[in-house]
C-alpha cells in the first residue's frame, strides 16, 4: 500500500515540515536564520578584506625586494 505525502515544503533554519506557502515555522527561525546569514555575510567580509590587505603586503615586498 502507497501512502501519499502532503505537499509540504521544509523550514529553511531547522528543516520541520511546513506548509508550502511558507518559508519558515515561525518567527523565531527566521529571526535566527537572518541573523545566521548577516553573521557569515560578516565573516565573508573580514575574510577578503585580510586576502587584499596580505595580496597587498605580498607586492609591496616583492617590489622592494
Amino acid at each position: 500500500m502507497v501512502e501519499r505525502i502532503p505537499q509540504h515544503r521544509h523550514c529553511h533554519f531547522c528543516d520541520k515540515a511546513i506548509l508550502p506557502d511558507k518559508q519558515y515555522c515561525d518567527e523565531k527561525c527566521e529571526e535566527q536564520h537572518n541573523a545566521a546569514r548577516k553573521a557569515k555575510k560578516k565573516q565573508l567580509q573580514t575574510f577578503y578584506i585580510i586576502m587584499v590587505v596580505i595580496f597587498v603586503f605580498a607586492v609591496i615586498l616583492s617590489i622592494m625586494g
